[in-house]
C-alpha cells in the first residue's frame, strides 16, 4: 500500500485525514521510534503519550532515546520511562544513552519479555540481564562502584556483547564470559577499557571460552599494539574494529597507530580478511583523520591477508591479494 512508503512526516499528515487513516498508520508511526540529541521536553512528552494512551505501548517494537538538556531533567525521563517500560511488552529493541546519568533505577523493576537488544551506556542492576534470558545483543557499561557484578550465565542466545569498563579491569570481560556456559552464537566482541588492556595471555584464555566469535572490536583508542601479538593465534576471527579518535593531533602518530594495529592483528588473526576503522563518535571523521587512513592503507599494501579495510563510510578493497587498495563508496 502507498502509505507503507511515507515518511514519519507524511503519515502524521495521511493519519489526520480520516479516523481510518489514523488507524491504517497508528501501528507503524508508533512501532519504530527514534529520538536522537532531541530536547527533554519531546520525549517526556513521547513517554507521557504512551503512558496516558494505553492502547499505543503494545506498538511500540523498537524505540531509541537520546536527549539533551540540564542534568537535573534527567530524573524526570528516569521516572516516566519507569512508568512507561513495564507497558513494553512487545519491546525488541531499546536504547537508551548516557543522558540517563545516574538514573538507572528506572530499569531496576522492569521486565520486558520481548527484548532482544538492550544498548544503554550506563550501568544496571546485574539482575537486569537475569530477567532477560533471551538477549542476543547486549551494549552495557559495568559498574563503578559497589560489589554488584554481571554475569551472563543465562543469556545462551547472545550473538553480540559489547562492554564498557570505565574502572579499567579488562579481565572483568574473562569473568562475565568464563562461567563455563557454552554460547554458540557469540558472534561480536566488543571492548573498551579506560585501563591496562587485555594481555596476550588474557586473550588467549578469551579463545578458548569464546571460539565461536568471528569478529573482534577494539573500542579504546589508546590500546596499545603490543597486546595483540596471540599464541597460538585465534583462527576463527576474520574481522577485526580499532576506534579512531577525532582528537588524535599528530598524522605520524595516527598513521603508526593504525598501521601497526592491522599488522599485529594479522600475526594474532591469521585469517582476517577486513579490518573496520571506527569513529569515536557519530559524526563523521575529520579531512585530517581522512587523509592519515589513506596514507596508513597505502602502506599496508604488503598485507595480503587483508581484503578490505573500512571507514566513515569509505571502503578500500584490494584489486587481487596482491594488488593495491583502491578507495570506494559502498
Amino acid at each position: 500500500m502507498v502509505f507503507q512508503h511515507l515518511r514519519t512526516v507524511e503519515l502524521n499528515a495521511f493519519a489526520k485525514t480520516a479516523h481510518f487513516a489514523r488507524a491504517m498508520t497508528i501501528q507503524r508511526l508508533y512501532s519504530y521510534i527514534v529520538f536522537r540529541n532531541s530536547p527533554t521536553n519531546k520525549v517526556l512528552s513521547l513517554l507521557y503519550t504512551l503512558w496516558k494512551n494505553k492502547t499505543l505501548a503494545p506498538y511500540v517494537v523498537h524505540l531509541e532515546l537520546d536527549w539533551t538538556g540540564k542534568s537535573h531533567e534527567s530524573v524526570n525521563v528516569a521516572s516516566k520511562l519507569a512508568a512507561v517500560l513495564p507497558m513494553l511488552r512487545n519491546l525488541v529493541h531499546l536504547t537508551v544513552s548516557k543522558a540517563i546519568e545516574i538514573y538507572t533505577w528506572a530499569f531496576d523493576a522492569v521486565t520486558l519479555p520481548s527484548l532482544r537488544e538492550l544498548h544503554v551506556h550506563k550501568s544496571l542492576s546485574a539482575t537486569f540481564l537475569d530477567r532477560h534470558p533471551r538477549l542476543r545483543k547486549v551494549s552495557i557499561m559495568l559498574p563503578t562502584y559497589g560489589r554488584e557484578r554481571y554475569a551472563v550465565t543465562n543469556l545462551g542466545e547472545l550473538e553480540v556483547l559489547s562492554l564498557i569498563n570505565p574502572q579499567g579491569d579488562s579481565k572483568e570481560l574473562l569473568r562475565i564470559c568464563s562461567d563455563g556456559n557454552p554460547r554458540p552464537n557469540l558472534r561480536r566482541i566488543d571492548w573498551q577499557s579506560h585501563g591496562p588492556n587485555l594481555t596476550s595471555s588474557d586473550m588467549t584464555r578469551m579463545q578458548q571460552i569464546a571460539s565461536s566469535v568471528r569478529q573482534v572490536n577494539y573500542l579504546d583508542e589508546n590500546v596499545a599494539i603490543r597486546n595483540f601479538v596471540l599464541n597460538p593465534p585465534w583462527e576463527g576471527v576474520v574481522r577485526i574494529g580499532l576506534r579512531v579518535s577525532r582528537h588524535s593531533m599528530f598524522s605520524q602518530s595516527l598513521e603508526y597507530h593504525i598501521s601497526g594495529f592491522v599488522r599485529h592483528c594479522c600475526l594474532s588473526f591469521p585469517n582476517v580478511h577486513t579490518v573496520d576503522l571506527l569513529s569515536d563518535s557519530e559524526e563523521s571523521l575529520s579531512q585530517f583523520q581522512r587523509t592519515t587512513i589513506e596514507r596508513s592503507v597505502k602502506v599496508l599494501r604488503d598485507v595480503h591477508q587483508v581484503l578490505t579495510i573500512t571507514g566513515d563510510g569509505i571502503v578500500y578493497k584490494r584489486e587481487g591479494r596482491d594488488g593495491d587498495f583502491v578507495a570506494c563508496r559502498c
